[in-house]
């Protein structure tokens, strides 16, 4: 059974059969259990229908939820419940479009995330939109210190934020930082997705690292940062020679061929590791599109578009130390010098 996350009400449609007998009163008995204890009641006239209940209150994430249905005997108790597993998946309010379990965020860098929510949802209930907020916390996923708090449009299908500017200073034992999309109706709060984390990691010093953006599987755009190797490929296609022709005085022309710029084109291969396997699936999915490109800032503000090439294959392999290394190679546009446009 999926965890069903908080909101304010959730309606589902039931398809029931129940056989009067001698010692029924007439009516069946509807519960609505969180975590196996009763949390909903309602009664309901026996016999064989399709009835729509509706459950109000907010009950949190993570816990687990089920129906039962049976028939009430004229002394009031239950004479046998059926139960009912829900699928609570369903009344999620908006996901994350992530691929993967556990993302990751570099210090340094900004990161985006998108969800795609309800678009009705403010407009039925009378709620006021969704909240964005990102929390650092410890190993333990324990908060350390609130970052940001956004008040998103009600009524939009697809949000996306940013997870972490770069102006905002990282906690030293800072582990994780946490991603939380909540519902507001001006008095009460309660989760719309799950909590998602992604592990800080330090981008480090190195020169070599090119941060990549692509659009994934579920139609967002992810990031990851990959390293390359000294090595920058150039090929060089020599320019077109063309001559003009003479008509003029033969003593008055000082020119007639000439050459035209040569036109070039850097590529690399960019490699990451230490992956777990799902991460790797997840990168498996930047070969499958054609929106591929590089940020040149760190703040995501500034990017170039390149496209992955098939002199490479891409390198599914496991290294010494544990976990998967994942290798592609990407060209850059013509006459486009990485070294010099990248700003970090």
């Amino acid at each position: 059974m999926v965890p069903l996350v908080g909101r304010s009400q959730f309606t589902m449609t039931l398809v029931y059969t129940v056989e009067v007998t001698a010692n029924t009163s007439g009516f069946v008995r509807v519960e609505f259990l969180v975590d196996g204890i009763v949390a909903e009641t309602g009664a309901l006239a026996i016999g064989t229908g399709e009835i729509t209940v509706n459950f109000a209150g907010s009950y949190p994430t993570g816990d687990r939820y089920s129906l039962r249905i049976g028939s009430v005997v004229n002394d009031g108790t239950i004479d046998e419940f059926s139960f009912i597993e829900i699928n609570t998946e369903q009344f999620q309010v908006a996901r994350t479009l992530t691929v993967v379990d556990q993302p990751c965020i570099w210090k340094d860098f900004a990161r985006t995330i998108s969800i795609v929510e309800d678009g009705g949802y403010d407009l039925r209930n009378g709620t006021d939109g969704l909240r964005f907020t990102t929390f650092q916390v410890d190993a333990n996923k324990q908060t350390l210190q609130q970052d940001n708090f956004v008040e998103s449009v009600a009524g939009v299908d697809v949000t996306t934020n940013n997870i972490k500017k770069t102006s905002i200073p990282y906690i030293d034992n800072a582990r994780f930082m946490q991603v939380q999309y909540s519902i507001w109706d001006g008095v009460t709060e309660c989760t719309a997705t799950q909590p998602l984390f992604y592990e800080i990691l330090e981008s480090g010093d190195c020169e070599n690292l090119i941060y990549m953006g692509w659009v994934n599987s579920k139609g967002a755009i992810d990031q990851h940062m990959f390293y390359y190797n000294q090595i920058i490929q150039r090929e060089v296609e020599i320019g077109l020679l063309s001559e003009a022709a003479i008509n003029q005085d033969i003593e008055g022309v000082f020119r007639t061929k000439k050459r035209l710029p040569d036109k070039w084109t850097q590529s690399m291969i960019v490699t990451s590791d230490h992956l777990t396997r799902n991460q790797l699936v997840g990168l498996s999915e930047m070969k499958q599109g054609d929106f591929l490109l590089v940020y040149l800032k760190k703040d995501i503000s500034k990017v170039i578009f390149v496209v992955a090439v098939n002199d490479l294959d891409v390198v599914y392999e496991t290294n010494a130390q544990g976990g998967y290394t994942f290798s592609m190679q990407i060209e850059f546009p013509d006459n486009f010098d990485i070294k010099l446009a990248k700003q970090y």
